[in-house]
């Protein structure tokens, strides 16, 4: 092989390798949901995996964890959250709104939201993408232009829910990356917390999502 066409392969196959470079490590376990961290390829700030389980229905789940206005109730620090638009069943846009402490700036994100189901397994996607520039930013407060989540549900014989989620974001602003990346797990783990109680409410318990399948459970 040529010299510069090797050099071309190299360079483009070096971010699929540098992805995968850095493997994950348990940062906190707690009785049910283990938190993991990596080094970011890109980014100052480590890369975050939450496994755990949830108790009730698939439906219930994607519900809840949709339900824009209602996700100041259960994510860590979130003040304010509300729907900006609806595309279909499976897209939409959302504006979320974090509590920072004096004299830090509040922080947001605009994530736009889409919705995924594997057909033979009932196993759902969720991913969640930072668009900076749908909203015009707000006066002292921060936007944050990284913000990448990404769900993966599984449902379980048992009535039960795997849940993955794999967090990428950057609070922007003069932060130090190890104060960040020191308390990096707090927020999941509260998080996760708040949304096993969150789920349990009326509301949510005996819904039926017309788009949705209930899926194939699979052994736990």
């Amino acid at each position: 092989m040529r010299p510069l066409l090797l050099l071309f392969h190299l360079f483009l196959f070096f971010p699929l390798f540098a992805q995968h470079h850095h493997e994950w490590k348990l940062k906190k376990e707690t009785k049910d949901t283990r938190v993991y961290y990596r080094k970011s390829p890109d980014s100052r700030i480590n890369e975050i995996k939450i496994e755990t389980e949830f108790e009730g229905h698939l439906h219930a789940v994607i519900e809840a964890l949709r339900d824009a206005p209602m996700q100041k109730e259960w994510l860590y620090k979130c003040i304010e959250s509300k729907r900006l638009e609806q595309v279909s069943n499976w897209e939409n846009y959302n504006y979320v709104r974090f509590d920072f402490p004096w004299p830090l700036d509040d922080r947001d994100y605009i994530a736009h939201s889409l919705l995924k189901q594997d057909p033979k397994t009932g196993i759902v996607h969720l991913q969640l993408l930072a668009v900076p520039t749908f909203l015009p930013e707000k006066k002292d407060v921060v936007r944050m232009r990284v913000m990448e989540v990404n769900w993966t549900l599984t449902p379980l014989s048992n009535n039960k829910i795997k849940a993955e989620s794999y967090v990428k974001s950057d609070p922007g602003g003069a932060l130090p990356a190890w104060l960040v990346n020191m308390t990096i797990d707090q927020g999941p783990l509260n998080s996760m917390a708040n949304f096993k109680t969150f789920i349990k409410r009326e509301k949510y318990r005996n819904v039926k999502l017309s788009y949705l399948k209930e899926g194939t459970s699979t052994k736990d």
